[in-house]
């Protein structure tokens, strides 16, 4: 027995050693798998960037033993177009832990679920596009086994925690914009049961909200304790138990909001919590500060209210609030006076939920500031039709609200009067009677941040009207102040609202260098001094009808050491610029300054000013621009680019919106222009900027070496699907730098990126552009012509497989010439049109394509080589056809090329057509070799024959003419004989005549028998 115990001991114990072993070695085993799999799911379901590495992955047992404890630290979620490079979440750790048991059953519990320190920057930008809308659309199936999947977890949370998180929201569509930092939440609940109770508490050490431009709360803190009676069945939340304190102010809740289908219906009554006059003024922006506890304060508030009703998109429920102070007073710190008498009767409400009917109503708003009070009552009723009753009085000694305020460094003095009533309907057709001024006289402000007082302020401002459009004005009759003896004087008057009439003047120097060192804006500096005189009269129906002759318009403005910087903006400098009006158009005579790193100088005109300014009409300009260089690079990020940025750096591109209502002319001329990469020199020619498209007109350039000729159109008309229409010429460009710096060279004709030399182009190239202004390439067309004298390749896989092949190691890395080719792009893929090219010392011809977005090669290729090289499949071939003796030097070969341009497909053949006509050559070539040594030996034979018979008759000939020489001979001696012995018979002259006679035939007989080569017969 004690053995069987002692083994099942160590057995035990084997066991415990292999399982803690093993829960020690789970996270390293897996954790690339796991993050495999992370990033597939990811890239079928997410439209974003989820960057995180698998060594922040980590499982544990140990932490929450016996449960499961998943953490993933320092992930992000960054956003694709049209939010390109924003990043929507971040987190430092998120950590999930579950039931251990549960993962043998047939549901997960998870128990708790920590976030520690997110970023979650929501945005919605002014098309309604929100960012974190990035779960791409499935299919139903994958959509039902993802619900599956889904139902396979317990959502029987016991915690859920968020630690030192941030969150922005920005919905430009309101326009509104929330901030919360330093955000901790924990909740709990049985979110698995139909009814159960939610508790959480949540801290927030600065909340601030804006909206339209207005923020109402400013780094406020925020703590709420809530519980609420959660109905999922009924889909009913009830507020329970609840606390909610905004800095000192608190509010207790109390209803519910019930949401059973598409309504949203609500009863909710609210109150404050904390009766002080101190609680609101814990509100006021500014005020709650680290001294905000020793200001004293006195006085009761009450601020209460209700909101009872449906909500839909239809309607709003009805709701009420209510604000009362009575008898407030607070004073500062180390201040003399305080700010008393403080009561106000405030109510807002709307009985049926429809804000046409809204009522404001203002009955009291009394403050004494010292000595002076200001009153206030008003009554509005209504939107569209706004009904109107209103009052205000105020006077105020400026020199005594530096006894109640704390404004170190700050002085002021003056005094401020308002007096105003108005009571009628305004709705764009009709004005409440009216009658208002505001003045200020003798103002003085002096700031311990510039050492010179902001001195001799006047103002005097009105507003009057009957109650018709056409007899109200508004006024500025008398705006004047003077820093360092250096006056300003304004005046605006505007009458008529059924046809304003205006009148506008202005003249003196306002130095902006002094005034922000005033008055500092945040985010913001702008330095530098305007000089001018300027006025303009005329009617608004001037404007509308384009009769800008019938407005006056003069004077002229001078703008010296202007300087303009912001966080998202390169830094603008103006050093001089000077620009005269008219009414047709404002001449700018010069303008020389820099933005960033690029000087600028300017000149021209631009007319239509009025209507763009008042109407959005088209302004129309003809600019001179002339830069020694121009950093493109600047403007095209959100974030200031570094002052010496690396040329590596890669600088986000995002699309550039060309104003449609613009219509310029810029005849520019730039030394150099720096755009992504690039290194653009001598850039001349027009640039038109028109109709939301921005135009280039026998622009010329140099960069990468190569000479560029550019025509063409970047049109923005619609900003989601920008697109291009180019022609190019360029000569002479360097094909290795192209590639480095264009990559849609790379996409388009990978092989640019193991060559060298220099090719020339006419090329046209039109298609879409993305968010990231990268060409979307199956939108891509095009057509031209593309030259390479000389070049050389190296390390291109393609030919390395081929030489691999056929056996020439030489076409891995040899020179090319003599390219010359017509290409195109048409439905995803480059084209090009057979041509010649010379590869080392042989001729190829090349035809085919490769894909531009997916890499795939389809292309032939036509070379002959030398036979010894084309393998015994061809030496086969040659013996059968034309026998063993039979050779000849080159073999044509059809090369097939599939596959990829990293890892081409090669497919070998010889080109059996060609080779058959070469056969036939050779075949015809022997034929006529031994016909011509046939002939040869025929003429040889003949003229053997004919110099023997030649030699022959001339033989037979010289014998003849022997044998008639001798046989005339012995004739004429046989004739001379008998003739001289017939002579001696004849005595007498008939004889001798005879004989002459007889003598004279002899010889002529003669002369014929040698001609004749006939015996002479003389007659008996």
């Amino acid at each position: 027995m004690k053995r069987i115990l002692k083994k099942t001991l160590i057995g035990l114990g084997i066991f415990l050693v292999l399982l803690l072993g093993f829960a020690v070695a789970v996270p390293f085993l897996f954790k690339d798998k796991i993050k495999a799999e992370i990033d597939k799911q990811i890239a079928l379901h997410v439209d974003a960037q989820v960057n995180f590495k698998a060594e922040d992955f980590s499982l544990s047992v140990f932490k929450n033993f016996p449960h499961i404890t998943a953490s993933l630290d320092n992930f992000s979620i960054v956003n694709n177009a049209p939010f390109k490079g924003d990043t929507l979440l971040s987190v430092g750790s998120f950590r999930i832990t579950v039931d251990l048991w549960s993962l043998f059953g047939e549901k997960m519990k998870i128990n708790r679920i920590s976030l520690i320190k997110p970023r979650i920057f929501a945005k919605v930008n002014k098309e309604g596009k929100a960012n974190w809308d990035i779960v791409r659309p499935q299919p139903i199936d994958t959509t039902k086994k993802i619900q599956d999947t889904t139902s396979k977890f317990s959502l029987a949370i016991q915690k859920w925690e968020i630690k030192e998180g941030t969150i922005i929201y920005d919905d430009r569509t309101l326009p509104m914009k929330a901030k919360i930092v330093n955000l901790n939440h924990i909740g709990s609940g049985n979110l698995q049961a139909d009814v159960f109770d939610l508790g959480s508490e949540t801290e927030i050490q600065k909340l601030s909200f804006e909206y339209a431009g207005t923020e109402y709360l400013t780094e406020k803190k925020l703590t709420a304790d809530i519980t609420l009676g959660m109905d999922l069945k009924q889909m009913k939340f009830t507020f329970k138990e609840n606390t909610l304190q905004l800095n000192d102010f608190g509010l207790h809740f109390d209803g519910y909001v019930a949401m059973p289908d598409t309504n949203i219906n609500m009863d909710i009554k609210f109150a404050t919590t904390n009766k002080d006059f101190k609680a609101l003024l814990s509100l006021v922006p500014g005020v709650y500060t680290e001294n905000f506890k020793n200001i004293k304060a006195d006085g009761k508030i009450g601020f209460s209210g209700e909101v009872k009703g449906t909500y839909n998109a239809r309607q709003m429920p009805a709701f009420q609030l209510g604000l009362n102070v009575e008898n407030g007073s607070f004073q500062y710190p180390a201040v003399p006076s305080p700010v008393n008498n403080i009561n106000i009767d405030l109510k807002v409400a709307t009985t049926d939920g429809n804000l046409e009917n809204l009522i404001i109503d203002l009955k009291k708003f009394h403050i004494d500031f010292g000595q002076n009070p200001v009153d206030a009552v008003a009554y509005l009723k209504g939107l569209s039709q706004m009904d109107i009753k209103a009052n205000a009085k105020a006077k105020l000694n400026l020199a005594e609200l530096n006894k109640m305020f704390p404004m170190p460094g700050l002085t002021m003095s003056g005094i401020f009067s308002l007096d105003g009533n108005a009571q009628g309907i305004y709705d764009g057709k009709r004005m409440p009677t009216l009658n208002a001024s505001m003045n200020l006289q003798n103002g003085y402000i002096k700031s311990a941040a510039f050492p010179e007082p902001l001195e001799k302020l006047n103002l005097q401002a009105s507003a009057r009207s009957d109650g018709s459009m056409k007899n109200s004005e508004f006024a500025v009759q008398n705006f004047t102040m003077s820093l360092q003896n250096e006056p300003f004087s304004a005046s605006a008057i505007f009458r008529d609202f059924e046809d304003i009439n205006f009148d506008i003047k202005a003249k003196g120097v306002v130095d902006l260098t002094k005034i922000t060192k005033i008055y500092p804006l945040e985010g913001m500096k702008l330095q530098g001094r305007l000089t001018g005189d300027i006025a303009s009269q005329g009617k608004m129906s001037y404007i509308e009808k384009s009769q800008y002759d019938k407005i006056t318009n003069s004077g002229d403005i001078r703008m010296s050491g202007f300087v303009y910087e912001t966080a998202d903006m390169p830094l603008v400098k103006i050093n001089d610029a000077h620009l005269q009006f008219n009414p047709k158009e404002m001449v700018l005579e010069k303008l020389e300054g820099s933005a960033g790193r690029s000087d600028l100088n300017l000149q021209g005109t631009l007319s239509d000013y009025l209507g763009y300014a008042f109407k959005n009409e088209t302004i129309k300009g003809k600019f001179t621009f002339k830069s020694q260089k121009f950093d493109v690079n600047e403007w095209l990020t959100d974030s200031p680019t570094p002052t010496q940025p690396k040329p590596e750096d890669d600088v986000p591109l995002t699309v550039i919106p060309i104003p449609k209502n613009i219509d310029f002319l810029l005849n520019s001329t730039i030394n150099e222009v720096v755009y992504d990469n690039l290194s653009i020199k001598n850039l001349q020619g027009d640039i038109i900027i028109k109709d939301g498209k921005l135009s280039l007109k026998e622009a010329s350039c140099q960069t990468l070496g190569g000479d560029f000729v550019l025509n063409g159109t970047y049109d923005t008309q619609n900003e989601q699907k920008p697109k291009f229409d180019f022609d190019f010429g360029i000569k002479n460009l360097e094909i290795g730098e192209a590639a480095k710096a264009f990559n849609t060279l790379k996409y388009l004709a990978p092989v640019v990126q193991n060559v060298s030399g220099k090719f020339s182009t006419k090329f046209n190239l039109t298609g879409d552009l993305g968010q990231d202004m990268m060409p979307i390439f199956n939108s891509l067309t095009g057509e031209g012509v593309v030259t390479v004298v000389e070049g050389l390749i190296k390390d291109i896989p393609l030919l390395s497989k081929i030489a691999d092949e056929i056996k020439m190691p030489e076409l891995k890395s040899t020179k090319f010439a003599d390219m010359l080719t017509t290409a195109k792009i048409k439905n995803g893929r480059f084209v090009v049109d057979p041509y010649d090219v010379k590869i080392d010392k042989y001729l190829v011809n090349v035809s085919g394509s490769n894909g531009i977005t997916d890499g795939s090669l389809e292309y032939t290729l036509k070379m002959e080589v030398p036979a010894k090289q084309a393998g015994q499949a061809l030496n086969q071939l040659v013996t059968s056809q034309l026998g063993a003796n039979v050779s000849f030097d080159k073999v044509p070969l059809i090369i097939s090329v599939g596959g990829t341009y990293a890892k081409p497909q090669i497919k070998v053949a010889v080109d059996k057509n060609n080779l058959k006509g070469e056969v036939k050559n050779l075949v015809d070539a022997k034929k006529e070799e031994l016909k011509n040594q046939l002939q040869n030996e025929l003429d040889k034979k003949k003229q053997e024959a004919e110099q023997k018979a030649k030699e022959e008759a001339e033989r037979l000939r010289k014998e003849a003419e022997e044998k008639a020489r001798a046989e005339a001979d012995r004739l004429k001696k046989e004739a001379e004989e008998k003739a001289k012995a017939e002579l001696e018979k004849i005595k007498n002259e008939k004889m001798k005549r005879q004989a002459d006679s007889l003598k004279k035939l002899a010889e002529e007989k003669a002369k014929k028998g040698l001609k004749d080569n006939l015996p002479i017969k003389f007659p008996r």
